[in-house]
Formats: structure tokens, sequence, C-alpha cells
């Protein structure tokens, strides 16, 4: 009986040693589920006719929703890599020109699709800050009720953003974050009548709230 104690407690001390003393080293995946309102810049455009002087116009857009979906990769406890996904939808507002502003409806809806780097710095009160950005591209479609047609297109993007998140238990915090996204969409379109018309880049700004689950 006594040797088959000495050896339990032989086999058990590894055990207990490892738990009391953990190296973790923060490496494993995890996914980042986000919500929170988007403002997109008024987007310059232009509209000429050739019966008609030119027009330069901003498009204002209502405040909007975002929503993301990021799985991941964390290297170690600072490092991690990304892809960054989901949808924003902003409703469309007024256009502003030098003679006055017009009332307009519709809507812009933006698909990023990114791939990002993210840097982190774990705090022994379960507060983690973290910065990150990436490139990619996104795919637009913005639609106006008084037309039947909408038109869309995927562009180049890149994107850049920061928040701080909190550890509620083991493998889930929740945060916040601010988010940068320019699109380079800047296009033109010329009719074989010879008038054109052309919208400029796509900047948003989105703050969410997040919660991670990591594995």
């Amino acid at each position: 009986m006594k040797n088959k104690l000495l050896l339990a407690s032989a086999l058990a001390f590894p055990l207990v040693a490892s738990a009391q003393n953990p190296e973790p080293d923060g490496s494993g995946t995890y996914a980042r589920f986000s919500a929170g309102i988007s403002i997109v810049e008024d987007i310059e455009g232009f509209v000429d006719i050739l019966t008609e002087p030119r027009i330069d116009y901003d498009l204002n857009l209502d405040p909007g929703v975002n929503i993301e979906f990021a799985p991941g990769y964390n290297f170690n406890r600072f490092i991690g890599v990304e892809l960054n996904t989901g949808f924003i939808w902003n409703s469309l507002d007024k256009i502003q020109t030098s003679t006055g502003n017009f009332s307009i409806e519709g809507d812009l809806l933006q698909i990023p699709i990114m791939g990002n780097a993210v840097l982190r710095y774990p705090t022994p009160a379960g507060i983690t800050p973290f910065i990150g950005g990436g490139g990619g591209g996104a795919y637009l479609r913005l639609s106006v009720d008084d037309d039947d047609d909408a038109g869309d297109d995927f562009f180049a993007a890149y994107q850049f953003f920061g928040g701080v998140r909190y550890q509620i238990e083991e493998g889930l915090s929740v945060g916040l974050i601010y988010k940068y996204m320019h699109v380079f969409s800047d296009d033109e379109e010329t009719l074989f009548t010879g008038e054109s018309a052309g919208l400029g880049d796509v900047t948003t700004h989105s703050i969410s709230a997040s919660v991670t689950f990591e594995f």
C-alpha cells in the first residue's frame, strides 16, 4: 500500500506543479463578433450633362449599422492575424450642391473582406488595449429609390482600428472598437452621348461593441 501511495504521489506531482505554475504563451485561435454604428463621410460626386453646366455635389448619408465577424489566430500574447468581414449599411439623406440641398432616398451597402494584423498588450487586470490595421477590398452597392438600377462593384480598401477589451472569464472577452475604413471607389462613367458622372472614395467611421471567444 505504501509503495502504491508513493507511486501515485510521484505521478500526480508534475500535474500539480504544472497547474500552480502555468506558462501559457497566448497562442491559439479566436473569433470576434461586433456590432455598432457606422458614419460615412460626405461622398463627393459630379454630373456633367452636355446641355447643362457641370454639377458638383456632396452626398450625405445617415448614421447606419456595422456588423462584423473576425476569425483569427494569435501567435503569442501580443501579436495576431485575422480575416475580417461583415456588412455596413447606411441610408442616403440628401445631396448638397451650390444651388441648394435636395432630399434623396436610397442606401449604401458595404461588405469588406480584409486581412488584418493585430497588436495587443494584456494587463494583469484583465484589460487588453489593442490596435491593428489591414487591407483587402470591399463590395459596394449604391441604390437610389427614384432609380430602377443600382450601381455596384468591388474596390480596393484599407482600414485601421483600435480599442480595448476586458476578459470576463478564460476564453471570453467583451470590448469596444473604433474603426476607420477607406474604400478606393473613385469611379467615373461616360456615356456614348459624351455625358459623364462620377463618385468619389468612401470613408467610414464605426464604433462597435464586441465579444471575443478564444479557443
